[in-house]
């Protein structure tokens, strides 16, 4: 009896220790899979600026343009299955990309959810040669 009682309190040391680091892996992976959902994301509005130069001239450092999510579904650069990266739900009509050139001549992309109602749902900055 007293070795059983023994092993239950090794066990919920353990357990005490062993929790908290499990939760980092877990948070940790939520955070890297978001990441990851965005730059793929960025990468097709970079490829859909490439394929649409003239109508998206970012040349000069500050310029700014958008492209709507929705476009990168209906051009098949990324899938119609892609979720939001923030909330899990789907895209609407009003999410874009903001991709500005930068003074070194890298550009800034920034997933801004609502665009024309102006409500920001998730704003992340990534810089790419």
């Amino acid at each position: 009896m007293v070795e059983l009682i023994a092993i239950i309190i090794i066990l919920a040391c353990i357990l005490l220790i062993a929790l908290p680091a499990i939760n980092n892996t877990i948070k940790n992976s939520e955070e890297k899979k978001k990441e990851e959902a965005l730059n793929n994301i960025y990468m097709a509005a970079e490829n859909y600026l490439m394929n649409n130069y003239e109508d998206h001239k970012i040349d000069n450092a500050g310029d700014t343009t958008y492209v709507y999510v929705a476009d990168l579904i209906n051009n098949n650069y990324i899938s119609v299955d892609t979720l939001n990266p923030n909330n899990d739900s789907t895209f609407s009509s009003k999410d874009v990309v903001k991709v500005t050139r930068n003074e070194n001549g890298t550009f800034g992309y920034e997933l801004i959810c609502n665009f024309i109602g102006s409500i920001f749902c998730f704003r992340i900055r990534r810089k790419w040669l």
